[in-house]
């Protein structure tokens, strides 16, 4: 975790405070941007500079969008950034939002924690989600979403 976003760092160097940075950006505007600003944290994670493994990055997707657990799902279906969305599509990921497959469920009945971790309800709830999605591309017919 960097601030509220879970971020795959693989092939990334961390700064010392554990954040990935812009080469010339000072480390405290580097964090106080990176936990504030989705624009500045995708910049970060598409042009930061690259720790040993850089062969890596293709893989990498710029950042989890987790799921918050803090709010009806109601209030984050459209919270997902354009970035992610983008950038799945050029990669050929498909992105499933969340909150808009939960819009009918009770936040506070599904998570463990405030931030984006499910109890066994939640993961009962996500299996009956996921289950025809996974299905869909089993029969290899493209997905809905």
């Amino acid at each position: 975790m960097m601030g509220n976003a879970a971020v795959n760092v693989q092939g990334y160097r961390l700064r010392p405070d554990g954040y990935v940075g812009v080469l010339g950006v000072p480390d405290r505007i580097n964090h106080l941007l990176f936990d504030h600003s989705a624009f500045y944290r995708y910049a970060a994670l598409a042009i930061g500079e690259r720790g040993p493994d850089p062969d890596t990055l293709n893989m990498l997707v710029p950042e989890d969008p987790s799921t918050y657990l803090d709010r009806p799902f109601a209030e984050s279906v459209d919270e997902l950034d354009r970035g992610y969305l983008d950038f799945a599509r050029k990669r050929g990921v498909a992105l499933y939002p969340l909150a808009r497959e939960l819009v009918n469920e009770d936040y506070r009945r599904l998570r463990l924690d405030p931030c984006c971790h499910f109890n066994a309800e939640g993961h009962r709830v996500l299996a009956r989600v996921f289950e025809p999605i996974v299905l869909e591309l089993l029969d290899g017919t493209p997905p809905k979403h």
